[in-house]
């Protein structure tokens, strides 16, 4: 905290555990601070389950969202990915800023900016 960062294990094949992680978004939210988000979707492959209970969570979230999301940072390797991105936008309207990244480096040198300049300061690292 305040940067949290999601993304899969190196060398995962599986998709991710998708109602844990909601359950622990929904913990992020309830701790209601601000927070920074980077999500890195290299290796990811989603279906069109896990794509609308994405979009169903973000709009029953999407007031608390642009509350305590400052900025939200995403890593998508390919066009696919990109596709996707753009998709879930027309559903739903994505905390401000935004910006879609095809590399974890980058993606988290803007979300340090963004952090500062909102004037949060790092926690130490915690993994999940």
């Amino acid at each position: 905290m305040p940067l949290v960062l999601i993304r899969l294990p190196p060398g995962t094949k599986d998709p991710p555990d998708l109602p844990a992680l909601i359950a622990d978004l929904d913990a992020l939210l309830a701790r209601r601070e601000r927070i920074v988000i980077a999500m890195d979707l290299t290796g990811a492959a989603p279906d069109a389950g896990r794509r609308k209970a994405t979009v169903d969570w973000l709009k029953k979230n999407q007031a608390a969202l642009e509350r305590y999301v400052v900025a939200f940072a995403l890593v998508a390797p390919s066009a696919f990915h990109r596709g996707l991105f753009v998709a879930t936008q027309w559903f739903v309207k994505m905390p401000n800023p935004v910006e879609v990244f095809g590399d974890l480096s980058s993606a988290l040198a803007w979300s340090h900016e963004k952090m500062h300049a909102a004037g949060l300061r790092p926690a130490s690292p915690r993994k999940r």
